[in-house]
């Protein structure tokens, strides 16, 4: 598998939701229901965080940033704060060959951001029917 596909079946298992691909292909339409439904939003630094503007409510961000643009947090601060208070929860990585490295800073720094932003409210908890 490579490094997506374990990210994942990995955060499928500890969110214990169903997890969708955003691959740029989607129709606008497709692309503005993927993000109004969202509960969490897990990538890369990239334009894929601009479909936030979609969501209903604010919902946990996990951004994976190299050293590169970790270098540049105080721009992204200032970024991600365009449409209404974002739970932001960067993921600083050393090295983008260390897929073990992401894979599990990514998961556990998202189950952490998930759990926190939906804590005490059971009908948004993993597990419940939609």
């Amino acid at each position: 598998l490579d490094l997506h596909n374990k990210l994942v079946e990995a955060l499928s298992k500890e969110l214990g939701i169903p997890v969708k691909t955003f691959n740029g292909s989607e129709s606008f339409e497709e692309q503005r229901e993927l993000f109004s439904r969202a509960k969490i939003f897990v990538g890369p630094h990239g334009a894929g965080f601009a479909n936030l503007v979609f969501t209903s409510n604010p919902i946990p961000a996990v951004e994976l940033l190299t050293p590169q643009i970790g270098d540049r947090l105080w721009q992204m601060l200032g970024a991600h704060s365009f449409r209404h208070p974002l739970p932001w929860w960067p993921v600083l990585v050393k090295s983008l060959s260390d897929e073990d490295a992401i894979l599990g800073q990514v998961v556990s720094v998202a189950k952490k951001a998930y759990l926190y932003h939906y804590q005490g409210r059971d009908d948004e908890l993993a597990g419940s029917q939609d």
